[in-house]
């Protein structure tokens, strides 16, 4: 109530009847010592319809979290172009030449220029993009099209740049005397790769001796595409594995040997659906935006600082969620060990959770292929699948903030996330209405809830369902937890190898 009060005279109507909507079911519920099963149905009816309406007049994002969102996809459209345009040119420049390699180095550089969707030349965009765009429509002899992309950059490149770019990108080369310049004007502006291949497109449409830059230009995209071409062969080897994995376990099951492990699902699914309802809440309300605000000074004010804070405000929120339902559940005498927080068989746990994600990995890559196809035949306009972490992973000088993220994402995140969508979301529709409506609506609510967007909502949602199907299994919320660890780990690994390379 005291929520309620705070955010009074603040907000729209709509928010107001979401507010009380919420708050005033917990509140009977709290002071209700006698209260009865129907009539618990029924103030939990009214909760999530409360939830609902409150959620859905609010913002699903906060400014600050949107902004952050659509930065980490630009950055994802900058890597998957920048990786296209590098791996042209590895097979252009470290194979003999042929109709095939050409044909194929332009389809990669086409595919490239389709991240960036419908956006003309001239869309305004940060210098790396800039440029970036630049070197896609040059490579294809879009001239016009590549100096509109480097006049769109924002803010402004310096003269010295913008003198550079014109030069290379002219219809009308300048001397030969002046091309020694040219190359020493390029190397002192630092562009890296990107100056590299500017000047090596210079010299092949001037016809100009481009080997040495070109053994440059291979080596260094090697590097650059090397932690793909290892995620790709790691991903095959996932694929045999978790093939053996399979058979073995549908082999070990036909013999009776890995039946669920016997428990009794007590009535207790009320407190657990509040708690869920009340982490949703508390995220939306002013509480969230205090304690982000109050550690921003502590972490910075970049990209890199907001995750971060946002980060640690959520895992604040959630713990204080977290104390309402053990509050909750000490009233009737129950703890978390009764929903699957338990270190028995603890070595056991995490092997099931590991074997598991192994398991389920081919699936979550299946049903990511899937929505993209889906996405490019009825929703092309769609957003790529991005979180707001990647841009602490993108942000130079990050330092501390990375390791702090990966303790949050790989850690924390999976502890909380499991105990609130497994242990009480669908632990509490399980108690009521059985195993199908709590994987599927809380699979769905799990899906929901993160940023990744319309294509990124099946693979969630597959690898959701299968950390219920494990805490089915286990009757242990362990074996989610490390399959979500794994899960989140393994993206940081590769976040941490593919970045540098790409900045």
């Amino acid at each position: 109530m005291l929520l309620f009060l705070w955010e009074a005279g603040r907000l729209p109507w709509g928010r107001w009847l979401g507010l009380l909507a919420v708050c005033l079911p917990l509140w009977l519920l709290l002071r209700d010592r006698r209260s009865t099963p129907p009539g618990e149905a029924r103030a939990l009816l009214f909760t999530l319809l409360g939830a609902i309406v409150y959620l859905g007049v609010t913002v699903p994002r906060p400014p600050i979290a949107a902004q952050m969102a659509r930065e980490g996809v630009s950055f994802q459209m900058r890597a998957q172009a920048a990786l296209l345009l590098r791996y042209s040119y590895l097979m252009e420049t470290q194979t003999a030449t042929s109709p095939l390699i050409t044909d194929s180095a332009e389809h990669l550089r086409r595919q490239g220029l389709k991240v960036f969707g419908e956006q003309p030349p001239n869309s305004v965009t940060d210098a790396r993009t800039a440029r970036l765009r630049a070197l896609l429509e040059a490579s294809l002899g879009r001239l016009p099209a590549a100096r509109q992309a480097i006049a769109a950059a924002t803010p402004p490149l310096s003269d010295a740049e913008q003198d550079v770019w014109s030069t290379l990108l002219a219809d009308h080369p300048p001397a030969a005397e002046q091309v020694a310049a040219l190359a020493d004007r390029v190397a002192g502006l630092h562009l890296g790769w990107q100056g590299d291949i500017a000047l090596y497109q210079f010299y092949r449409r001037t016809g100009h001796d481009a080997a040495a830059l070109a053994q440059r230009i291979g080596s260094s995209a090697l590097t650059a595409v090397m932690p793909a071409l290892i995620a790709v062969g790691l991903i095959l080897v996932l694929f045999v594995a978790a093939l053996a994995l399979a058979i073995v376990g549908i082999s070990l099951w036909a013999m009776g040997r890995l039946k669920p492990l016997p428990t009794s699902w007590r009535p207790m699914s009320p407190p657990l659906l509040e708690g869920v309802v009340l982490m949703l809440f508390l995220g939306h309300t002013p509480l969230a935006g205090v304690l982000n605000q109050a550690l921003l000074p502590l972490v910075g004010g970049n990209d890199a600082g907001k995750v971060a804070a946002a980060l640690v405000a959520g895992a604040g929120v959630e713990a204080l969620a977290l104390a309402y339902v053990i509050l909750r559940l000490r009233a009737t005498g129950v703890t978390l060990k009764e929903i699957g927080l338990t270190r028995e068989r603890f070595w056991v746990s995490i092997g099931c959770g590991v074997a598991g994600w192994i398991v389920v990995f081919p699936l979550v890559i299946g049903a990511a292929l899937i929505s993209v196809r889906l996405a490019a035949r009825f929703a092309p306009q769609a957003a790529p699948p991005s979180h707001p972490v990647i841009n602490v992973f993108a942000e130079p000088g990050a330092g501390w903030l990375i390791g702090l993220v990966i303790v949050g994402g790989a850690l924390v995140a999976p502890f909380f996330e499991e105990l609130f969508f497994r242990g009480m979301l669908y632990g509490g529709i399980r108690r009521r209405w059985g195993v199908w409506p709590a994987l599927l609506l809380s699979s769905a609510v799990f899906a929901g809830l993160h940023p990744q967007g319309v294509i990124g909502f099946l693979p969630l949602f597959t690898l959701a369902a299968a950390f219920c199907l494990l805490y089915e299994w286990r009757k242990s919320l362990l074996p989610g937890m490390a399959a979500h660890a794994l899960n989140n780990g393994l993206i940081f690994v590769f976040l941490l190898l593919i970045i540098p390379s790409l900045n």
